[in-house]
């Protein structure tokens, strides 16, 4: 089922001077909420209406703006940014209309503001993304030195040609570790035109074959936005210093599901030293025994 869900982003806090002298640094808390919302399926032609609040928590009145943005990440470690181009995947920036594109907000005030997202009747099938910001223009008797801002990701799929496709490129996780913790890295590819959503569930078992640690409760859950690609690692951030684990890590994406095992150990690098150093110490006392006792024969 296709939705549109809307999630908040961090509120950026920057500070702000007085004009007058000595300055005294202020903080602006920006906050949006509520932090989800769904609209339900996304119907060529069809409008959908919400809204949310934008939240003063500082000590200052704020001159605020609404506009919107397109959403896109980086490949790999998924950086968010919000460029004002448009898109094949972030047209819908255009579909957004608010109640109100500028006001002020009151210090410890907060105010409701409603918005529509009309899809146009010839919008392609696929996802769409865009981001709600919320920009501070001003600060009551202060110089901003950096504009606050918050926002919402709007993350959507547009009925029609929708094409779901994954996969899952790579696995992997070192056998050998001289610290803390174990973990394993997966890539995978979306190599289709809508989000999906990969799962990753990780086991460890001791070299005895008693489960130690298990997220199957709560396992890892990442979205992964159309032809981008996502490494993701899971951690078992428990991990204890010295040890021999059995580790199994299933991670399952719409059309693909692969498992992955494999055997590490795990010392710390003094123990590593000792253990070198023990054995040196032993062979070296073996041959100096061994020639003692060439010697007495002789």
């Amino acid at each position: 089922m296709s939705v549109l869900t809307v999630f908040a982003l961090k509120a950026y806090t920057t500070s702000v001077f007085a004009t007058d002298e000595p300055a005294e640094p202020r903080q602006i808390n920006m906050q949006i909420s509520p932090a989800y919302q769904r609209l339900g399926e996304l119907t060529p032609g069809d409008r959908y209406s919400s809204k949310f609040t934008i939240i003063n928590s500082g000590d200052s009145d704020l001159e605020y703006k609404v506009y919107t943005t397109g959403y896109t990440v980086s490949d790999g470690d998924y950086k968010a940014s919000f460029p004002e181009n448009t898109s094949t995947f972030t047209t819908i920036q255009k579909w957004f209309k608010f109640s109100e594109t500028e006001g002020t907000l009151k210090a410890k005030d907060r105010k409701e503001i409603e918005y529509t997202v009309t899809v146009p009747k010839d919008a392609p099938g696929g996802g769409q993304y865009a981001a709600i910001m919320i920009e501070t223009t001003s600060g009551e008797g202060s110089v901003i030195s950096a504009n606050a801002r918050a926002g919402l990701v709007v993350y959507s799929t547009v009925l029609g040609d929708n094409v779901s496709c994954n996969e899952i490129s790579n696995i992997s996780a070192s056998g050998f570790l001289m610290s803390p913790p174990i973990s394993v890295a997966t890539t995978i590819k979306n190599c289709g035109n809508i989000e999906s959503s990969a799962t990753y569930t990780l086991t460890v078992n001791s070299i005895f074959g008693k489960e130690v640690y298990s997220n199957s409760a709560e396992p890892d859950v990442r979205t992964i936005l159309p032809n981008t690609s996502r490494l993701n690692i899971v951690k078992w951030e428990e991990t204890p210093i010295f040890g021999i684990y059995k580790v199994r890590l299933k991670v399952e994406v719409p059309g693909e599901v692969k498992e992955f095992e494999k055997l590490v150990f795990i010392c710390p690098i003094w123990v590593f030293i000792i253990v070198i150093l023990l054995i040196g110490f032993i062979v070296f006392m073996i041959i100096v025994r061994k020639r003692k006792h060439v010697r007495v024969i002789e």
